[in-house]
């Protein structure tokens, strides 16, 4: 992108653009590829750059895992199936989410 610094103005915005979709990526999340037992966790990756990732975690009945954070990046967590509580410190309860809810952290 060092090469659009000079231009100015629409040029410059079309130059931007053309160089973002050069770099576009699909991804697709096929559920049936991962076997998840009962009270067991999985997890898929779906795409990611120097600054942001995607991925779908499944935990099926019984599993858990600790909410954690990463320094200089937000999280997102939504639940796509099911219910899921959140705690933070001192198992204070963040919230109680159902399909297509979430938190960002």
């Amino acid at each position: 992108m060092a090469e659009i610094h000079h231009l100015r103005g629409a040029e410059k915005k079309e130059a931007f653009h053309r160089s973002v979709e050069e770099n576009v990526h699909s991804f697709a999340f096929d559920p049936s590829v991962i076997d998840v037992p009962n009270g067991g966790k999985g997890h898929v990756r779906l795409a990611g750059t120097d600054s942001c990732r995607a991925s779908v975690q499944i935990l099926r009945n019984g599993a858990d895992n600790n909410l954690h954070y990463h320094p200089n990046m937000d999280l997102i967590y939504m639940v796509l199936k099911g219910r899921v509580e959140f705690y933070g410190a001192g198992d204070k309860l963040l919230g109680s989410y159902g399909p297509n809810e979430g938190l960002l952290l």
